[in-house]
């Protein structure tokens, strides 16, 4: 009589492979869509190199999107009028992966470009929720928020 070994360990091996990682290209990425607010917005957060979030204290970001404008107001200075487009769906940003989804943010593009606050410029700047999370302003790069960005939040 030979000996019989158990299937299990060859499932259970083989089961992540087939399954896979989803399709991160979905045709129904808009349903679940992030989109970007209306509102002021604090900033709470700085990834740009040589700067902290101690930088901009106090800097606060106003979404008007039936004028499809904004407006960065630091603690002192004069407001930074920015100009927001759109882009297409299908250009949005997609990220949060998991093993058989991701989500898709909203984004628009914004003029001027580069946006300066201060020392800082943010050259190709793009408005987004990326991930559903705080307001992103930084730089739109390959069809993703890349640094410098920074982050607001109510």
């Amino acid at each position: 009589m030979s000996p019989h070994r158990s299937p299990l360990p060859l499932i259970l091996f083989a089961l992540p492979l087939t399954l896979g990682c989803g399709d991160k290209d979905g045709a129904d990425d808009t349903a679940s869509a992030e989109l970007v607010p209306d509102g002021t917005f604090t900033l709470d957060y700085a990834s740009a190199d040589g700067f902290t979030e101690a930088d901009f204290a106090g800097l606060t970001i106003t979404i008007d999107r039936a004028t499809m404008s904004a407006a960065l107001t630091p603690t002192s200075g004069d407001p930074v009028v920015l100009s927001l487009t759109e882009l297409p769906e299908e250009e949005w940003i997609k990220d949060c992966y998991t093993m058989n989804s991701h989500s898709v943010s909203e984004a628009f593009t914004v003029s001027p470009d580069p946006v300066v606050i201060g020392a800082l410029s943010i050259p190709s700047p793009a408005l987004s929720t990326k991930c559903g999370g705080r307001v992103l302003l930084g730089s739109f790069v390959e069809g993703d928020i890349v640094d410098p960005t920074l982050g607001f939040s109510e």
